[in-house]
């Protein structure tokens, strides 16, 4: 079990039993498996897996566990203790069941009345509600009679805080607050947003907008990677991280992505910029702390905050310096030609690189070499990639003048990296067994 506070899987079954009961926290593999009994249980487990930096992964049957993009977790979620048809109004043809309630035994109840709900999920004798409002699978009924988010009127949530949410209710004519239900329908339980330390706002892609119903509240300029843009603004009700939760948030409408990955937004700095990022890409996870982690190796490199408290760092690359925006947003890292120039590199020579495309979709192309003897504060990269171009993001940042790096994910590749926001320090750490 890999955590801030180093919990056991014995530790961490142990203190959940005496959430759920000791008969329902098991260890199993690697991996405790918790079933709460109701929505109080799972926000007290969820309270403390928040509490200590663990991952979760809500599960019924299991059916559909290799559908979207499962990861493997500290911690099951198992939701097969809390099922059951709840409530039945036939009179106005709307139920109340528990998200570990099978399809099979949901519709079976219905037809006591002679109802159904007109869809066919795979499955449906194993596969349960709540599995199937998270995959989102409607079956070939819906091409009849609609899809399964449309059908739904009410939901009540537990958010990775712990804390629980309830949108909508029991009568189909309700117009009160956000369709979050809908929201949630098709969401594996998540959403998926890109962690950008380049960002200094969050965002949200239209397409991922529109079908979650979020209204526009106004406007805004937005600078990206290739330009600025005029973009339209959404106040979201709350968005939760890692157990930090911003409510409300005002974000940008980002046109969809040009290469068609199907993500939700972006998450930046007006969520986790007062707070120690733990950025592990080897390990793929990532951690919001109120503090600094005990144990890290090394000096920290001093930032210097930029353009939108976005934070720069020096680099040396053989024996040149320049100044690096941390942006984890970037797949490849970038340089300009100030840089370029001083590094020998000859623009006749480069290879071709990637178009950027940044947020706002203006296509940049860009030449692409690599470089040697990268040094980020105590790590050293022997070689590594490198994008070429003046990018208009560069003069945003107010780095255009000089030697400038937008570091990206590739550079992390093999390294740890935590950022302490607040106290401008950054540790990077390689090469972790």
């Amino acid at each position: 079990m890999s955590t801030s506070t180093a919990l056991t899987l014995e530790q961490g079954a142990a203190q959940l039993a005496a959430i759920v009961g000791a008969e329902h926290s098991i260890v199993r593999a690697n991996k405790v498996v918790a079933a709460p009994a109701d929505a109080q249980q799972v926000a007290e487990v969820l309270r403390f897996t928040s509490a200590h930096g663990l991952t979760v992964m809500p599960s019924g049957s299991g059916t559909k566990l290799g559908w979207g993009n499962p990861v493997e977790p500290d911690i099951e979620l198992s939701m097969m203790r809390i099922c059951g048809l709840r409530e039945h109004a036939w009179q106005d043809m709307t139920c109340t069941v528990a998200a570990g309630c099978s399809w099979t035994a949901m519709e079976t109840q219905l037809r006591r009345h002679g109802q159904m709900v007109a869809l066919d999920p795979l499955w449906p004798d194993r596969a349960t509600v709540g599995g199937i409002i998270a995959a989102n699978d409607s079956g070939a009924l819906r091409l009849k009679f609609g899809g399964l988010r449309d059908l739904i009127i009410g939901m009540t949530i537990v958010l990775a805080d712990g804390t629980i949410a309830k949108t909508g209710g029991k009568v189909v004519k309700n117009v009160a607050g956000y369709d979050l239900h809908k929201l949630m329908t098709g969401s594996f339980g998540t959403h998926r947003f890109v962690f950008d330390t380049g960002a200094e706002g969050s965002a949200v892609y239209a397409n991922f907008a529109e079908s979650a119903g979020l209204v526009e509240a106004g406007r805004a300029t937005l600078q990206g990677q290739t330009g600025a843009a005029d973009v339209p603004l959404i106040r979201l009700s709350e968005l939760t991280l890692d157990g930090v939760r911003k409510a409300p948030i005002d974000v940008v409408k980002l046109p969809p992505r040009a290469d068609g990955v199907p993500l939700a937004g972006i998450v930046g700095l007006d969520v986790f910029g007062d707070r120690t990022i733990d950025f592990d890409l080897p390990r793929r996870r990532i951690a919001l702390l109120a503090a600094r982690p005990a144990g890290l190796v090394g000096a920290p490199v001093s930032a210097t905050p930029t353009t939108g408290n976005l934070l720069t760092i020096p680099v040396t690359i053989g024996s040149v310096s320049a100044t690096a925006v941390i942006d984890t947003g970037a797949r490849k890292t970038r340089i300009n030609w100030a840089l370029g120039r001083l590094l020998g590199l000859d623009p006749a020579k480069l290879a071709k690189g990637d178009t950027i495309q940044g947020a706002t979709n203006k296509p940049i192309e860009t030449g692409a070499t690599r470089v040697a003897d990268v040094h980020l504060g105590d790590r050293r990269l022997a070689d590594a990639p490198v994008l070429v171009a003046d990018l208009p993001v560069f003069e945003a940042f107010g780095v255009d003048d000089r030697p400038a790096i937008i570091l990206g994910l590739d550079w992390l590749e093999k390294t740890r990296m935590v950022v302490d926001f607040p106290a401008r320090q950054v540790w990077f750490e390689g090469d972790r067994n």
